[in-house]
């Protein structure tokens, strides 16, 4: 058989690897600027709102080999689905923080 046949879904994942790296993309670019909105809305200090951008860098570095090890252990499709799953609960709740706690806990 050739490979086409195994690989019927190649558009599926590519497009969860662009989804992927845009959705990270996306999140890395927009931290910063908003630092400044975050400190003003959640009543915080420079210091606790830099802390946001030190968390979601902090877990970024931490949990990319451990999703590459999970990855190479229950696939690779199942270990990003996972991540972004995880990813937008994540924002979600930073989302949805009313504190500089709840915004730096769910990074």
């Amino acid at each position: 058989m050739s490979d086409a046949v195994h690989r019927q879904h190649y558009n599926v994942t590519f497009a969860l690897l662009a989804m992927a790296a845009v959705a990270y993309a996306l999140l890395q670019s927009l931290v910063a600027p908003a630092l400044l909105t975050i400190q003003h809305d959640l009543d915080t200090t420079t210091t606790g709102a830099a802390w946001i951008l030190t968390a979601y860098l902090l877990s970024a570095s931490v949990i990319t080999p451990i999703a590459g090890r999970l990855g190479d252990m229950f696939g690779k499709k199942r270990a990003l689905v996972t991540v972004l799953v995880i990813l937008a609960l994540g924002t979600a709740l930073a989302g949805l923080a009313t504190s500089i706690g709840g915004m730096i806990v769910p990074a």
